[in-house]
């Protein structure tokens, strides 16, 4: 969380056996991306799940913090009206996007669950 997190809120997780790192805010309010890679990088952590919602991962996109992405698509449509997988982050070419290349593709029930790996050697 953020230095400025509420105490009732921490303590509250730290009663459930949840481990509080603080970190620098954004202007925004919310923990920077970047402070939050270093503080796990200290922990000894590499890799780490990012499930938060879609303003989360624009975050973290933006911060070009993301190498791996999983997601599962479902057999339906919801339309412009829908919740973004991910907010806007700066993107204002095709060719300044990060790009992906597909590791894995898998059938799971009715969904599709595809894996990608970041591509530092893009062309587009």
């Amino acid at each position: 969380c953020s230095t400025d997190a509420d105490e009732n809120t921490a303590n509250a997780l730290i009663k459930k056996n949840v481990h509080i790192v603080r970190v620098e805010a954004s202007s925004a309010g919310r923990p920077r991306p970047e402070a939050i890679a270093q503080a796990i990088g200290e922990r000894g952590l590499t890799r780490v799940l990012i499930e938060g919602g879609g303003k989360l991962a624009g975050e973290f996109l933006h911060a070009d913090l993301v190498d791996h992405l999983a997601w599962y698509h479902a057999p339906m449509l919801i339309g412009g009206d829908g919740i973004p997988s991910a907010a806007a982050f700066g993107v204002e070419k095709l060719g300044k996007a990060p790009a992906y290349v597909r590791s894995g593709l898998e059938l799971v029930g009715r969904d599709l669950y595809e894996t990608y790996q970041r591509d530092d050697g893009k062309k587009t």
